[in-house]
């Protein structure tokens, strides 16, 4: 559908604003979304409009107030989040390790809590963080709970792009991971989503360890 379409390249754009580390101008939004330049042009002029993205001096974008204000009423709303905030300070707590909590988007995980380990060295990760069901403990776990008609369905059109030397690099081995995973009872991302770093994940939870080597 037209509309739909639409409404996907305008997310698409978002999404690429908001996982930028750094500032975009349009033209690398454009770029990136894989959009003409008018089209992102036009874009970004109408969520700018919408107080959804801001443009900086130098024509650089960032996230603007009415999308931050949506963002955050539905982080304070979560109830998965209020529910699981005790007990993931508790393991933090424990083992002094940063925790996430991550639901599933697409073939993506989402973090939307992240209780931080008293660590002068934290990982990059932060609330909204998306990371690969592929290549990370929360993802993989995830993916073994789910029946194997569905888990077949869901990573086999998966792309498996190498984030380290140690990511998965096809469904075969990550089905062999997730067998191995069902029969132990926890995931591991051992350095496949970010070089030294480590973590775990119960099947049973969504509450993920994570450790800095060091």
């Amino acid at each position: 559908m037209q509309g739909t379409a639409a409404f996907s390249k305008f997310m698409k754009v978002l999404q690429i604003v908001s996982d930028s580390d750094e500032s975009l101008t349009t033209s690398a939004v454009a770029r990136l979304a894989g959009l003409p330049r008018p089209t992102a042009y036009r874009i970004i002029a109408a969520l700018i409009a919408e107080g959804m993205i801001v443009e900086r001096s130098g024509g650089l974008l960032g996230l603007g107030p009415r999308l931050i204000s949506l963002a955050i009423r539905s982080w304070t709303q979560s109830d998965i989040r209020e529910a699981a905030r005790q007990p993931l300070e508790t393991l933090r707590d424990v083992l002094n390790e940063t925790v996430h909590l991550a639901v599933n988007s697409g073939d993506e995980m989402v973090y939307i809590d992240k209780p931080e380990a008293n660590r002068p060295i934290s990982m990059r990760s932060r609330i909204g963080t998306r990371v690969p069901l592929y290549s990370s403990s929360v993802g993989k776990a995830w993916l073994s709970t789910l029946p194997q008609a569905d888990m077949a369905r869901i990573v086999e059109p998966l792309t498996f792009e190498p984030k380290t030397d140690h990511t998965v690099s096809s469904p075969a081995e990550l089905f062999m991971q997730l067998a191995e995973i069902r029969t132990r009872g926890f995931s591991m991302d051992l350095q496949e989503n970010e070089a030294e770093i480590c973590s775990y994940r119960s099947r049973s939870s969504q509450q993920t360890v994570t450790r800095l080597l060091a």
